[in-house]
């Protein structure tokens, strides 16, 4: 890895090469929100609610984790999108993706509508 203090790494669905044992409504639905996402914010980054990041402490410090107050797929967004906003790098890596075997999804209407807003929100508060 480059030694960097402006940089983290992410792990993608979204970059080529990645490989997925999902259902097809899944894939459809997870590229419809980046789609989404991505047009509005102009992030750069293909797979924008990916979770599992490696962190540079100094990142952290930059974006001012301590003040994000989304939760779910939009914390992985708000994150993202602080990110770009101060000039640091994200690198994407190709991952495999497996549908969950089990336990349910986190996803419920609550996580929906606040997904579906706070790109907005961060646009907005950009201006």
């Amino acid at each position: 890895m480059r030694q960097s203090s402006r940089w983290w790494n992410c792990p993608s669905r979204g970059v080529p090469q990645p490989s997925r044992s999902c259902c097809p409504l899944t894939t459809r639905l997870s590229g419809f929100a980046n789609y989404y996402v991505r047009a509005l914010l102009r992030l750069g980054i293909r797979d924008v609610t990916a979770g599992f990041k490696i962190w540079r402490s100094s990142a952290l410090e930059a974006i001012d984790v301590a003040s994000v107050r989304s939760n779910g797929y939009s914390f992985q967004v708000e994150m993202n999108y602080r990110t770009v906003r101060r000039g640091l790098k994200i690198v994407e890596l190709p991952i495999h993706f497996a549908e969950r075997r089990e336990g349910e999804s986190k996803m419920n209407v609550r996580v929906q509508l606040e997904s579906a807003l706070v790109p907005f929100l961060l646009r907005g508060r950009a201006r």
